[in-house]
């Protein structure tokens, strides 16, 4: 049981019928083959939880750094790193299909909203600070794709 929409339509050409407004998550710069590059001269990388809401308007994204998914004993996110490398972004989708212009600051009032939104998406309780739980069969999985050793 998934929330989504079924592309099945569209493989049949029929027009796609999806939510006007989406809750959208990823952790695949969790891991180490995919994280942000934060000094490429010690190749030294961070992991993200990116979350966020869009609306046939607004795409709000908030980058939060955690450990990596894919290892064994990630090192920690120090508090330090935690706030030097949270960000958040807000593009206009309208005025800005691209996604090139980060305009956060000029619509702090729609960045609040949306901000809200995600953080209501989240599950009641649910610590999401520490490191991602990886089942035996999780690592198998990646280890074919060869995103882990």
């Amino acid at each position: 049981p998934l929330n989504g929409t079924s592309l099945l339509g569209a493989l049949r050409g029929e027009a796609l019928q999806g939510p006007e407004e989406t809750y959208v998550e990823t952790y695949l710069s969790a891991n180490h083959l995919f994280a942000d590059i934060i000094d490429a001269e010690n190749d030294t990388r961070l992991g993200f939880r990116r979350v966020g809401f869009r609306t046939p308007q607004w795409k709000f994204v908030i980058n939060d750094p955690v450990p990596f998914g894919d290892m064994e004993d990630p090192p920690p996110v120090s508090k330090e790193m935690q706030q030097r490398y949270y960000s958040e972004e807000l593009y206009d989708l309208v005025d800005d299909p691209g996604e090139l212009k980060n305009v956060l600051t000029l619509h702090a009032d729609v960045a609040n909203a949306l901000r809200k939104r995600v953080w209501e998406a989240q599950p009641p309780g649910e610590d999401l600070s520490g490191a991602l739980p990886m089942t035996g069969t999780t690592r198998e999985r990646l280890k074919s794709l060869g995103y882990v050793d």
